[in-house]
């Protein structure tokens, strides 16, 4: 198993705590992981390096901040010892404007009979910061025949629609933005999936024009500060991990890797641990965001 270095917990719009993580790594002995919860940092640095060194197993500081870029959305990925203070100021922003997100899919929901409240979601997810799509799908999960969150989002369904509301981003930074304020916090900016920007066949006819678009984003990002791009990812074909690691090599971006696993019941696609880096990488990786101690 690998150091899974994009991982999600109950703090965002992740299943599990951090001691249920801890648990289920163990038992797939994966080494290490990192926490990437959306737009917060939930523990502080110093938390995660005691907790890991009582678990006997590595836990990496991160964040993963939703950006908008020409209309395009770019989630930017940090690590190292991030200071909560600084990395959340605009937590509470992205809460809101979640949240109000929440309300309108909920209100939607009971057109056709699916009754639950905000409040009840809230009573029932506590450690969140906003209330989420996953949260909401299973809510919906729980009073139809649908077996999981991902059945509820991702196929084809009576239901999906409703999870399609007209949102306002404005509450939103730019990646310019999250990559300073990464930087500021003391961590190291990545760019997060980069193969959802492009289809999976170069014989595709958008191929070529999304490769160029998502290049150009990558040396304009890297001006602004950006140090790395995750190349191993769940959704990643071969094919575009060979591609990432090639690009990342010609731009001088540090290769990192995971998942993006949310919990056993909400992604059962996603084995946890199953991408990531090696322990050498994973070495190299502490170095370059100056936790060689964690190891």
């Amino acid at each position: 198993m690998y150091y899974d270095l994009h991982l999600h917990s109950c703090h965002s719009d992740g299943e599990c705590s951090l001691e249920e993580i801890i648990k289920i790594a163990k038992k797939k002995r994966i080494p290490g992981f990192s926490i990437t919860d959306h737009n917060f940092q939930r523990f502080t640095h110093k938390e995660l390096f005691n907790c890991g060194r009582r678990s006997g197993i590595v836990i990496v500081p991160g964040i993963e901040i939703s950006t908008i870029y020409k209309k395009q959305s770019f989630h930017i990925l940090g690590y190292g010892k991030l200071e909560p203070k600084i990395v959340n100021q605009f937590a509470f922003s992205y809460a809101n404007g979640y949240n109000g997100r929440a309300r309108k899919i909920i209100k939607n929901l009971r057109k056709v009979g699916i009754n639950f409240s905000y409040q009840e979601i809230k009573d029932r997810y506590p450690g969140a910061l906003y209330v989420s799509k996953n949260m909401i799908a299973q809510f919906v999960v729980e009073q139809t025949r649908y077996q999981n969150v991902q059945q509820i989002l991702k196929t084809r369904n009576p239901y999906q629609i409703f999870f399609h509301v007209k949102e306002n981003d404005n509450f939103m930074l730019s990646p310019k933005e999250a990559i300073s304020l990464i930087i500021e916090a003391n961590g190291v900016p990545f760019l997060a999936h980069p193969g959802l920007f492009i289809p999976n066949f170069p014989e595709d006819t958008k191929f070529k024009e999304n490769l160029e678009k998502l290049t150009n984003s990558l040396v304009l990002f890297k001006k602004w500060g950006l140090k790395g791009l995750e190349t191993e990812y769940w959704f990643h074909s071969p094919f575009k991990r060979v591609l990432f690691k090639n690009i990342s090599e010609l731009l001088g971006l540090f290769a990192t890797g995971g998942t993006d696993w949310h919990g056993p019941n909400w992604t059962p696609e996603i084995k946890i641990g199953s991408k990531g880096l090696s322990g050498g990488e994973f070495r190299k990786f502490l170095k370059f965001c100056k936790l060689s101690e964690w190891f």
